[in-house]
């Protein structure tokens, strides 16, 4: 069995993209990355994502806050870029967890599985994106407000009745209490 090039490595990591890879939006790169971290690392995401643009490549940054000797580890996506640069650049921000340091057969393979990942899930169909929720329905207030005070007057009598009961039992009780006090009396 030959032993497999790190170009042969990178044609298949390649070829693992379909053949059009539709461009990525902010919205979808944010929850991209925070998923692939969770797939890559077996752990969930709880720092910052931060859109970027330019020439800014996205990845895994350490930053100190303003006025602050606090460090966050916060990840930054570059959407224009696009879906296979986001992906490349992830792989190499997480590669330690691979075991693994630059171009390599297992950085290769954990691109390959990011990006089988993500061609699994159907994130290149627009999957991430939000779905536009539909407008509610017009409301009637007057209609709402008729409702609600049908609804508070229901409650009100039974706490009518309630009330009504238990004065009835307490009556009872206290004509028994005076009955024994005149019998104890006499």
């Amino acid at each position: 069995m030959a032993r497999v090039t790190r170009k042969e490595w990178y044609r298949r990591v390649n070829a693992s993209w379909p053949e059009h890879v539709p461009p990525l939006t902010a919205e979808e790169a944010e929850r991209a990355a925070k998923r692939l971290y969770r797939f890559v690392t077996k752990s969930t995401y709880t720092g910052k994502v931060v859109v970027t643009s330019g020439r800014r490549y996205s990845g895994q940054r350490w930053v100190r806050t303003t006025n602050s000797l606090v460090w966050e580890r916060r990840i930054v996506v570059n959407p224009e870029r696009g879906w296979r640069d986001l992906v490349h650049e992830l792989s190499h921000a997480w590669e330690a967890h691979a075991g693994t340091h630059g171009h390599n057969a297992t950085h290769a393979r954990l691109e390959m599985r990011m990006i089988k990942e993500v061609v699994r899930r159907g994130w290149l169909e627009g999957k991430l994106k939000d779905t536009p929720k539909p407008a509610p329905a017009p409301v009637d207030v007057r209609a709402v407000k008729m409702a609600r005070t049908a609804a508070a007057i229901e409650r009100w009598e039974k706490k009518l009745r309630r009330a009504e009961t238990a004065l009835k039992k307490l009556r009872r009780r206290q004509r028994a209490y005076e009955r024994r006090a005149a019998q104890v009396a006499a």
